[in-house]
């Protein structure tokens, strides 16, 4: 799985499948993914994205689960983070499968719109908030000034 950015300077964050399945069946399943701005670099620098070690999780899900990740990404610098896609690659055989999911464009399907916007607040019980503002896949970030490395 893949997921892209509105800033095409960062590489895509990529999660790999792992055939650890979850001890749970839970409707909603949290995947906490830690700070993910090592796998996030500029294209001009090596992200960790194809190394061994890099983000892994089971993307398996059956019918009425949902799957949210949580992490934490990094900058040195305040900003607006927008999810742009998301694209699901399954390899059967010698054949390689794309699923795009445009984020951006789920809002304006008519019919097949999102209804309610909302993002989860806790997994466990599964609870939302409704996002009450025309774009929910995007968040601004300011610094942290407690956390800062420069003074």
């Amino acid at each position: 799985m893949s997921i892209y950015f509105s800033d095409h300077a960062l590489t895509p964050l990529v999660i790999h499948h792992s055939d650890d399945a979850p001890g749970s069946d839970k409707k909603v399943r949290g995947v906490s993914l830690g700070d993910v701005s090592r796998y996030i670099s500029d294209t001009d620098g090596p992200g960790e994205e194809g190394t061994e070690d890099g983000l892994q999780t089971h993307l398996r899900w059956g019918s009425g689960v949902s799957i949210v990740f949580t992490g934490t990404l990094r900058s040195e610098v305040p900003g607006i983070l927008k999810l742009t896609k998301v694209v699901l690659t399954v390899k059967h055989n010698s054949w390689w499968i794309e699923l795009p999911i445009e984020l951006n464009e789920l809002q304006n399907y008519g019919d097949r719109a999102l209804e309610s916007p909302k993002w989860l607040t806790s997994v466990d019980p599964p609870r939302y908030v409704a996002v009450k503002r025309g774009d929910c896949t995007t968040a601004t970030y300011v610094r942290d000034v407690r956390h800062s490395s420069k003074p």
